[in-house]
């Protein structure tokens, strides 16, 4: 599509019926002058077509449909874009063979078929479709993030029946459902399985400050957010309960019944946790909500109180 490139540089693109003037910059990347037509040097065949905006960045889309926003720069020559199959699927896109340069991330966007405002997001190399569309969010092996939302680095609205998921450095995304709520056990008795059932109502309190605690966690070295898996959620559903931090007041999560998943309830104790302690956690990035996310100050906070 014409557009006025002015001294923009753009990379991996060929230029038809070019009547102005190519120089380089001193890194020898063409730099365009005057109001030419030009097309991204994208595969043939898949249906991939592409255009540019005012900044600079470029969309590519398959089909007519927008599957990406790439920042201008980004070398294309390798892409590969998958999405679902059948309309009816749960939306997904995944967008590889694309090299960013660096410090740069790109936007994905992902049909929203079934409107779940869920999407799990697996920002690695290699992914299948099915890897980015499991039953069940609590299934994602990656993140996992409302929209609107933001989890982490990720940022995710929703416009024309699309989701566009910002901050991916590498695969893709798709949607998915919320968890599937606890099965009462079948039978007269009326039971529920061990860690469900009727719960007492929890009681808004004030933050409790942070006090000695008898139990020993280790070090811990990973950031951690909604989803993810291990002994250091257990360990820190431990040391959050220990603070009075309550991760449940029984069942699951609560204090001598820690598990290893990052979920709903790890997250509102973390909030919590953080908002009580926001001057050291939150306010060096101006903030003064809890994000919910153990990132680095949160865990440099908590390693030095062990």
């Amino acid at each position: 599509m014409p557009i006025n490139l002015n001294t923009d540089s753009f990379f991996g693109v060929s230029v038809e019926g070019l009547g102005e003037r190519i120089e380089h910059d001193q890194n020898r990347n063409p730099l365009w002058f005057g109001n030419q037509a030009i097309e991204l040097d994208l595969p043939e065949g898949g249906g991939l077509s592409s255009s540019f905006n005012d900044d600079g960045s470029f969309n590519v889309f398959k089909d007519d449909i927008k599957v990406v926003t790439l920042p201008a720069g980004t070398d294309t020559g390798d892409i590969f874009i998958q999405t679902e199959e059948n309309p009816n699927d749960l939306g997904a896109t995944i967008v590889s063979g694309v090299v960013l340069p660096e410090g740069e991330t790109k936007t994905l966007f992902v049909n929203a078929n079934q409107n779940t405002n869920l999407v799990c997001i697996i920002d690695e190399p290699t992914v299948s479709l099915s890897q980015v569309t499991p039953a069940t969010s609590d299934l994602c092996g990656g993140v996992v993030i409302s929209c609107p939302g933001i989890n982490g680095p990720y940022t995710c609205s929703k416009t024309d029946g699309q989701y566009s998921i910002s901050g991916l450095t590498n695969s893709g995304g798709g949607e998915t459902n919320p968890p599937a709520p606890p099965t009462p056990r079948g039978g007269s008795s009326g039971g529920y399985l061990p860690g469900y059932g009727p719960k007492a109502p929890v009681i808004a309190q004030a933050p409790a400050p942070i006090v000695p605690s008898p139990i020993s966690v280790p070090i811990f070295t990973r950031n951690l957010a909604y989803s993810s898996r291990g002994e250091d959620v257990r360990n820190l559903q431990k040391y959050l309960n220990n603070r009075g931090f309550l991760v449940a007041l029984s069942g699951y999560g609560s204090k001598g019944q820690e598990t290893d998943i990052f979920g709903l309830l790890t997250k509102a104790a973390l909030i919590k946790f953080q908002e009580a302690n926001a001057t050291q956690i939150l306010k060096p990035y101006g903030l003064t909500r809890g994000t919910g996310v153990f990132g680095i100050l949160t865990k440099q906070f908590i390693n030095s109180h062990l």
